[in-house]
C-alpha cells in the first residue's frame, strides 16, 4: 500500500455486503491502520454514530499529512 497516513478502517459486525472480513483484510493491507468493528450493519456511522465518533476522535490527529491531490489518482 501507498497509504503514507494513519488509517482507520470501521466495519459493521452484521453487515451482509461488506462483512468484517473485508475490513479486517483491508486493514492488513495497510501499514499500522486500525480495524474496530461496530455492533452495526452496513452503516456504523449512522446506525452507532456516536460510538463510531467517539472511535474516529481517539485517532491521533498530530501526524496527519495533507494527501497530494496528483497522487490520488
Amino acid at each position: 500500500s501507498n497509504a503514507r497516513v494513519k488509517t482507520l478502517v470501521i466495519a459493521g459486525a452484521r453487515d451482509p455486503a461488506t462483512p468484517p472480513a473485508s475490513g479486517k483484510w483491508l486493514a492488513s493491507q495497510i501499514p499500522d491502520a486500525q480495524y474496530v468493528e461496530l455492533n452495526a450493519a452496513h452503516l456504523p456511522n449512522v446506525e452507532c454514530c456516536r460510538r463510531c465518533a467517539r472511535v474516529a476522535k481517539k485517532r491521533p490527529r498530530s501526524d496527519f499529512v495533507e494527501p497530494d491531490p496528483d497522487s490520488l489518482w
